[in-house]
């Protein structure tokens, strides 16, 4: 993964970052969930996959995960943008969807401004009590194959996601101060969703909200911590919690881009995007 773009400053970001050290992912996916390895290195982190198959004793390893509602998320919304920057954040968004973005900004060319919300937030996380006990009667295999990425002179650091924030809805408001923008756009897009044989929902919930619901919750935010472990007896120790980033710098093509939105602070995570 590396940074693609930022959210601008807002109430709904901050939750996530203060609260949980958590980093918004630009495309939400199902697979970032607690119990994941990722690989990090310099600017690049990778996903490694389920940190069980890395133990000696798979089945042994059965660390249960904790779902609670985050109602601070659910009713926050962004700050007012302009629709284009809206478009571009939300790319990743309808991606995970298997929606075109294009199309939609098109159908919904009327809305001039927008902020943008999340509904039936969960959070799903492990308790690190509970994971130093797992791992204390549990070493790594030092033996498998795919530690290797973790070992020698350019070795990614080993994270763990132990926090996901998912939902299954967000919503586009507009903020233009039109009441009627959305009355024709939610046929023309139930049939994007009708064609596309897309399982989400559409719905028009105010006057000036629409509503795209999947089937299955995708994470859009997760934390980890850094883990380590001895390459003789493969005992596992819980490091500090990391947040996965790339800076950038005046000059770079990424911080030029139209695509890119800084926040005011650049040492606070942004959006990531996987490679």
């Amino acid at each position: 993964m590396s940074f693609r773009k930022r959210l601008c400053k807002n109430q709904t970001t901050e939750f996530l970052r203060d609260t949980f050290s958590a980093t918004p992912l630009k495309v939400p996916e199902e697979r970032m969930k607690p119990l994941m390895v990722l690989a990090s290195v310099k600017d690049e982190t990778k996903f490694r996959g389920e940190f069980k198959f890395l133990l000696k004793d798979t089945s042994a390893f059965n660390l249960p995960v904790q779902t609670t509602i985050v109602s601070d998320v659910s009713t926050e919304r962004t700050k007012t943008m302009d629709a284009d920057v809206g478009f571009n954040i939300l790319d990743g968004f309808f991606k995970a969807l298997n929606f075109n973005s294009i199309a939609l900004g098109f159908v919904l060319k009327g809305v001039k401004q927008m902020s943008l919300s999340f509904t039936n937030v969960q959070r799903q996380w492990i308790d690190l009590g509970a994971l130093g006990q797992a791992v204390s009667k549990n070493n790594i295999d030092t033996e498998n194959a795919s530690l290797a990425v973790f070992e020698g002179d350019e070795a990614a650091d080993m994270l763990l996601v132990t926090d996901a924030i998912v939902s299954n809805s967000f919503s586009i408001n507009d903020e233009s101060g039109s009441d009627t923008s959305f009355d024709a756009s939610i046929p023309l897009i139930e049939k994007f969703v009708a064609d596309g044989k897309l399982a989400v929902k559409v719905a028009k919930t105010s006057k000036t909200t629409i509503t795209f619901t999947n089937e299955t919750p995708l994470t859009f935010a997760f934390s980890c911590v850094k883990l380590e472990y001895d390459a003789a007896s493969g005992k596992v120790a819980i490091r500090e919690n990391v947040t996965p980033k790339k800076g950038l710098k005046p000059g770079d093509p990424e911080f030029l881009s139209p695509h890119v939105l800084l926040d005011e602070n650049e040492a606070r995570p942004g959006m990531l995007s996987l490679d």
